[in-house]
């Protein structure tokens, strides 16, 4: 790939672990900017009413973030990433067509 393609993802924690929602940004510092308002803003479907939230940075960039509602709490991780490759089934690179 000749340009970089950054990316968050909102991953739960927990059981059942999942990808939750995907924001295809373009640029790393567009992307890190998306995260930190995912962080203060998403709210999980588990939560009717979110009463607190806490947002802890990670070292190697995105955020872990508890979400405390009513009746318990939930985690989830907003992660920054950059697409390296596009590939077939077979493992071969996709070209634009």
């Amino acid at each position: 790939m000749d340009v970089s393609e950054w990316w968050v993802l909102v991953e739960r924690i927990g059981e059942p672990c999942k990808v939750l929602e995907t924001h295809g940004v373009g640029a790393r510092e567009a992307a890190d900017e998306v995260a930190a308002r995912v962080a203060r803003e998403f709210k999980p479907r588990v939560m009717r009413v979110v009463r607190q939230r806490l947002v802890y940075r990670r070292p190697e960039g995105g955020y872990l973030v508890r979400v405390e509602g009513m009746t318990g709490e939930d985690y989830f991780r907003v992660s920054v990433v950059e697409l390296v490759a596009r590939l077939d089934g077979k493992g071969n690179a996709v070209t634009s067509a």
